[in-house]
């Protein structure tokens, strides 16, 4: 099968399982560099990725919409025509979009009720493994492994000098992506 020219990850909600599937995000754009890369993510959720190096384009739509709102953007979705879908949530309703989305080609979890929306189903794996890995995991079927479990949380200048000035003193793994990171 040849690689993927257009790629969409789906990652609606949930901040810490956001921040943590950030490292396969690095990994799907490590295995495919000249690939779109496009995330679908709830807006309230969008300032977390909107710096991310790894994403193209950062598709928002709200956790609840009329019907109406949510076929608009299932077709929206097909006329951008991917050709994979990654299904990070596994969720009904991510399961669902992933499969309505057009993508030949989607991968998401081996759950009852969910296996017929993804052509590629990965185990579940044990709920208590780490969240990074549990994500990594749907990743096997690209051949994308993770280069390492660092969670990427690009934040400018601004965003850093604002944040908790405790943070200053501890090294918690963001990245400043502008001005002195000092």
């Amino acid at each position: 099968m040849a690689d993927p020219h257009r790629i969409l990850l789906i990652q609606l909600r949930r901040i810490g399982d956001v921040l943590l599937a950030t490292p396969a995000f690095r990994a799907v754009r490590r295995r495919f560099p000249g690939a779109r890369i496009e995330l679908l993510i709830e807006p309230a959720y969008t300032p977390l990725v909107s710096r991310n190096p790894h994403l193209d384009e950062v598709i928002a739509v709200p956790r609840r919409q009329s019907f109406a709102r949510d076929l608009a953007a299932i077709a929206e979705l097909r006329r951008r025509r991917f050709d994979l879908a990654v299904d990070f949530l596994g969720k009904p309703r991510t399961a669902l979009w992933s499969r309505l989305s057009g993508a030949p080609r989607r991968i998401g979890y081996d759950t009852r009720g969910r296996r017929w929306t993804y052509t590629d189903r990965v185990p579940p794996g044990d709920p208590a493994a780490y969240t990074v890995r549990h994500k990594a995991a749907l990743l096997a079927p690209l051949g994308a492994e993770l280069d390492d479990e660092r969670l990427e949380f690009p934040i400018d200048a601004a965003d850093r000098d604002a944040a908790d000035p405790k943070t200053g003193a501890h090294d918690i793994g963001l990245r400043c992506v502008s001005g002195n990171p000092s």
